[in-house]
Order: C-alpha cells, then structure tokens, then sequence
C-alpha cells in the first residue's frame, strides 16, 4: 500500500479508521488473505461513495474518478489501518470534516442495503436526505437525484462489500469504519456478514434508461454485447426485443458500426449488485456524439 504524504490538515484529505477486533485481531495480528480481500473491497467502496461526496458524481471506473485512496501503516489497536481519501480541488469543494461524515454516511447505507437490514437503511436514508440538502442550495429535484444515484451505487458494491468483510468471523469478530468527525463510524458484526453473504438471486428491474455502447450485435435474434457509460472495462450480455433490430440500417447496428453511444429503454438483469443482462425495448435517443 501507498504512504499518504499528507497532513490532517490538508482541506482535500480525509481520513478515515478501518479496525478489526476480536480473535486474531486480539493480538494485533490477520490472515493476510483475509486481510488483502477486506482491502480491496474497502478501497473501492471508500472511493466510489468518497468521489460521490467530494464531487456529486458517482463513477465506477478507477481512472475517471477525482480521488485517491492511500494508506498509512498499521496500528496495534487491535487491528487497525488509517485510509486517506484524497481528491482534486474540484467545482464543488467540501471541507475534509464534511467529506469524511458524508463518506461515511454512505459506507454505512452501502453495508445495510448489502445486509438487506432495511429498517437501518430507512433510518439511515433519512440521515443522507438531511446531509445532501445541508452541503448547498439544492432542490427537491437535486436532492431526490443523488439519492437515486446512491441506491444505484449501494447496488454496484455488493460485490466489493462482500470483499470487505471477509475477516469477520474468520480472524476478526467485527470490522469498524470511523471518520473524523466523533461518533461517525460504521460497526459490522458476524450476523452483518452471514446476511451479506447470503446467495442473491437475479432479480428483474423495473424498465428505465441506459446509456450504452454496442460493441457486438446479431440482427437475425438481437443479442448483443454493452459496454455501459460508467464502466468502460465491463462488458454485460443484453438482448433487443425492439423488432427493428433485424432491419438493415437500424440505429443498433448504425451505433455500433460508429462506435456511438445511444439511450435505449430498458430492463436489466441484477446479481449481486452487478448488472447481468439488459433486456432492451427501444432506442430512446442517440448518445453523445464522441466515439471512444
């Protein structure tokens, strides 16, 4: 792990405290497999829901985002790392106290909707709706906006929140995430980890629009293969059922062959937080005009 050449003073830094205790955490110590998988998934989870707080966007690829996590070497309180979430000075700028609860905040909301607690989850939305309207002068429309976004983000990490809790029950008996304001913190337990853990069926969303980019296509049954706006490394399975698909010069092919992004209308397919398949109806408009 990278050292963060950085003070708690920085206004563009926030830290944050990941501490494990209980059974091998007791003596300072952690299987390092274990260790290594909470890791990665706690880097990705900080920022994702980091990046959202410090700049309004949730974006899922490394390379896009305005923020850095890095750490500092660990402490013998039990088990315990300092991450540091690092970010450009950016339009919308926050202190680092701020970012840091926000961030947390959502850390929290992103675990319980892993865990499927969902009276935790109504308290803690409520908690985010009141965070998100006091950082600015925002709307009704705004506010509701970003808290769609953070459902759809909370979906994303399932995978990365089962990462992140691996150590529990197996060499730690709960995982802690703390921020620097007092009482900000996140606690996880073993029955946190038997809910997260569970086997997630696929499940059918209700149908809405997605920015897509069509980088394989069949006209004779309309499967076909997406890359999604917000992750350009992630290729998903999709299928059109619009009837136009099969006819020569449609705007499926049309976008493919100019390696466009469109708008269509469509259902997915969820596992797991992650979009399996997209059932697509219609074109709702084209995209923006760039090629990638």
């Amino acid at each position: 792990m990278a050292l963060l050449d950085v003070s708690p003073r920085d206004e563009h830094a926030a830290s944050f405290v990941i501490r494990f205790d209980g059974l091998d955490a007791e003596r300072h110590e952690l299987d390092l497999g274990d260790l290594a998988e909470s890791l990665r998934g706690m880097s990705r989870i900080i920022a994702v829901a980091g990046n959202l707080a410090a700049t309004d966007r949730f974006v899922q690829h490394k390379d896009s985002m305005s923020v850095r996590v890095l750490a500092r070497p660990p402490e013998a309180h039990c088990f315990e790392i300092v991450a540091w979430l690092k970010w450009a000075i950016v339009e919308n700028t926050y202190t680092s106290a701020t970012v840091s609860g926000l961030t947390v905040a959502l850390i929290g909301y992103i675990f319980k909707r892993a865990s499927g607690n969902r009276e935790e989850m109504k308290h803690l939305k409520d908690s985010l709706d009141k965070a998100i309207t006091e950082l600015g002068s925002r709307d009704a429309g705004t506010v509701a906006r970003l808290l769609d976004t953070v459902d759809r983000m909370a979906e994303a990490l399932i995978p990365a929140v089962r990462q992140a809790v691996a150590p529990i029950g197996q060499s730690a008996m709960t995982l802690t995430v703390s921020g620097e304001n007092p009482g900000t913190s996140v606690r996880l337990d073993v029955a946190d980890r038997e809910s997260i853990m569970a086997e997630a069926e696929s499940e059918i969303t209700p149908q809405r629009d997605f920015i897509v980019e069509i980088v394989g296509l069949s006209m004779e049954d309309g499967t076909c293969k997406l890359i999604l706006s917000d992750d350009a490394e992630d290729r998903i399975r999709g299928v059109v059922t619009d009837p136009q698909v099969m006819r020569p010069n449609n705007p499926y092919a049309l976008a493919m062959a100019a390696k466009r992004r469109i708008r269509v209308r469509a259902k997915a397919a969820i596992r797991e937080g992650r979009i399996e398949k997209l059932f697509i109806s219609d074109v709702v408009e084209p995209g923006p005009a760039q090629s990638r």
